[in-house]
This record gives structure tokens, sequence and C-alpha cells, in this order.
């Protein structure tokens, strides 16, 4: 499974990185979405498969731009699967987890336990089955 992890925090990056490569073998970290549909508003994404399986990402950002990461791409051909994209933040509220769960992506309150992210990602897995 290809897992892409999204976040400022290179601390945060190099913990989930040695976590998850136990698990899986594919894992891309960065501190900012590489996805073109990102860069330019007006572009549409044409791969002919996912760039990847599962994306994690945080709310350091305003929730504004976390939500058009959700949305937007989907509406200008991301093939991610709307619930492989988890939203990580410590300063979430309940009322942004709703938002989040009704794009259909999963939030994710810090500080969290390793094996929550383990089984959302066999959810994630079980979905591309």
């Amino acid at each position: 499974m290809r897992i892409k992890v999204i976040d400022p925090d290179s601390a945060m990056c190099r913990l989930l990185t040695a976590f998850l490569g136990r698990f899986y073998s594919h894992i891309e970290t960065g501190s900012l979405p590489d996805c073109p549909l990102h860069r330019d508003a007006s572009s549409c994404c044409g791969r002919p498969q996912a760039c990847a399986d599962v994306v994690m990402t945080t709310i350091k950002f305003p929730i504004e731009e976390n939500l058009l990461f959700l949305v937007e791409p989907r509406r200008r051909g991301c093939k991610v699967h709307p619930a492989n994209k988890m939203v990580i933040s410590a300063g979430m509220t309940p009322a942004q987890e709703e938002v989040i769960r009704n794009f259909g992506a999963e939030p994710l309150r810090k500080p969290f336990r390793l094996s929550e992210i383990l089984g959302y990602l066999q959810d994630c897995s079980a979905r591309l089955a």
C-alpha cells in the first residue's frame, strides 16, 4: 500500500515513517502536497491511477485549506478514495471533525495511539481490495 504523509512537522514525518515502515514498504513524506492539483487551481489529474493509496495530513494550516485538500482534488479527478484521506490535528474541534467526516475523510485528534493509525490503514486496505 502506498502511503503519503503530509506534515510540516519533520519529527512527526520521521515518527510515522519509522513506525509505518515496519508494516508498509512505500511511504512518502513531505511538508506540502506535491500534487499538481494543489499548485494550479485549473488543472485536472491526468494520472490513470491514484498517486497514493492513503494520504494523511495535518490541520496546522487553516481548516479551509484542509477542506480544499479533501474536496477540490476529487472534483478535478483525484483518484485517492475519499475515505483513504486522514486529517490529523491537536486542536480539532468536534464541529471540524464532523465536517471532515462529511467529506468522507477520517479525522484523528492528537495525541493519538499508533494502533489507531494501524486500524485505519487496515480499513483503507480493505477498501482497496
